[in-house]
């Protein structure tokens, strides 16, 4: 606790401060973006891993997204379209 204290007085970036900074940035990344780096970065290693074809992929995507909650359903759809085009 003396260290965060000791810090705060001799940086001008404080935990605070360096917090406030980060969510800002965090909050400018929309959330279909950050779900389509999510499915890029899964999708790539299920594939890597288990040399899926891409009939086998559509199909893993598909039950992936069906399992999911309903607000998730309809983004995470849209983003499988985008990444299926790509």
């Amino acid at each position: 606790m003396l260290s965060v204290f000791q810090r705060a007085n001799t940086d001008h970036r404080s935990l605070g401060e360096l917090f406030y900074l980060y969510v800002q940035e965090v909050a400018e990344i929309t959330f279909d973006h950050s779900m389509r780096l999510i499915m890029i970065a899964l999708l790539s290693t299920v594939k890597e891993f288990f040399a899926f074809t891409d009939a086998q992929m559509a199909g893993f995507v598909q039950q992936f997204i069906n399992n999911l909650p309903n607000y998730l359903k309809a983004p995470l759809e849209a983003c499988a379209e985008q990444l299926s085009a790509a």
